[in-house]
């Protein structure tokens, strides 16, 4: 061999190595490792919240009140919490228990309902700066971990605040997000090989379309008429002085955050892997482990996705409450003890200070009421 021959062959050499080093496997290695990582400080956040909450004063039943919901509410409530987490628990065997019995595998959609399970946690989070919404007290809860989190501004304190419901919540996440997110799927396919043109605009746009139906009729004129939940400081796209309220923001940012669970199924590579999941085969270890670094890598997609998508908008929106509608202060139920007569506090609004802990608030009669110094 000549030396011009070593010289491109040295060259060409080079070359490939720095090929491989931007190869599009590299790539998605240090992506997952990425997600990961950010999925661990998400799922230790996580837990720290928890056990702060479960473990301090906070961790107490925000009471009904006086008011007593309708016979056929309460029936709906308490058949809704069975039914529901029986459905959870079935969605957690054939996602994640029967492929692993069967295949010993772990698929995306066994991960991603435990991922949604812990981001279901977080379902009251807009509620940050101030409580626009409250869910129906008469549900299994032991107030929320968002009186837990640091700088949060709402009120949020012992039997009063966000009263998060333990076996709806998390089972509306799990039972009912999670199948929607792989109907969402399907119907993108069948969209696809209707109109094969389609690209990645139309596929979103059809996403969001569908999620916006599926918030619509799920919240819109299921839950909400229920009474499991309602959006008194909402902006109000239906029913305007109702206890069910439905907000169009509601809508929107409910659609977005549905969008983002599909979207993540709907682009998978050839091995079923989702964008962060991709990699993970350059991984050292078992099944098992590289099955918890993928399920760090979906929890960070997902929560993260969702705090960017619903719950800083939401939370925007709620610091600019409408009027909480009479239909929802005059069921003690809803208000969750965060304002209404039986607490002598105005409920958030235009007219309303936002509340900020120590400082003057309005009492139910909208007269100034200034806390005597400690």
């Amino acid at each position: 061999m000549t030396v011009s021959e070593n010289s491109r062959s040295g060259s060409s050499g080079t070359q490939t190595r720095a090929a491989s080093l931007h190869s599009p496997t590299r790539t998605s290695a240090r992506r997952i490792t990425l997600f990961a990582w950010l999925g661990a400080a998400v799922f230790a956040f996580d837990v720290a919240i928890l056990i702060s909450w479960v473990t301090g004063p906070n961790w107490r039943r925000v009471e009904p009140g006086p008011d007593v919901p309708p016979q056929w509410m309460q029936a709906g409530m308490v058949i809704g919490q069975v039914a529901l987490s029986v459905l959870m628990v079935f969605c957690f065997y054939w996602y994640l228990v029967r492929p692993w019995r069967r295949e010993r595998r772990i698929t995306f959609d066994g991960l991603a309902a435990c991922a949604l399970l812990m981001v279901s946690m977080w379902d009251m989070l807009s509620g940050y700066g101030q409580n626009w919404f409250s869910y129906n007290t008469y549900l299994l809860n032991f107030g929320s971990p968002l009186s837990e989190v640091p700088g949060v501004t709402s009120l949020q304190a012992p039997g009063a605040g966000q009263a998060l419901p333990l076996l709806i919540v998390p089972a509306v996440y799990v039972a009912g997000m999670g199948p929607m997110m792989i109907f969402g799927c399907w119907t993108l396919r069948r969209v696809k090989a209707r109109f094969p043109g389609i690209g990645p605009g139309g596929i979103l746009g059809t996403c969001l379309v569908f999620a916006a139906v599926i918030d619509a009729i799920g919240e819109g004129l299921v839950f909400l008429p229920l009474g499991w939940w309602s959006y008194g400081g909402g902006h109000a796209l239906l029913f305007q002085d109702q206890y069910f309220k439905y907000p169009w923001h509601e809508c929107f940012h409910g659609a977005m955050f549905l969008s983002v669970m599909i979207l993540l199924r709907y682009y998978t590579n050839d091995r079923g892997q989702c964008y962060v999941e991709h990699g993970v085969e350059r991984m050292s270890g078992g099944e098992i482990r590289k099955a918890f670094v993928r399920f760090l890598a979906i929890l960070a997609a997902l929560q993260i996705g969702t705090l960017i998508v619903y719950q800083v908008p939401q939370t925007l929106w709620g610091l600019n409450s409408t009027a909480w509608p009479a239909d929802v202060q005059n069921r003690s139920y809803l208000t969750d003890n965060i304002c209404g007569p039986l607490v002598d506090r105005a409920c958030p609004g235009p007219a309303t200070p936002i509340h900020r802990p120590g400082a003057p608030s309005l009492d139910y009669s909208g007269r100034l009421v200034t806390p005597e110094p400690r």
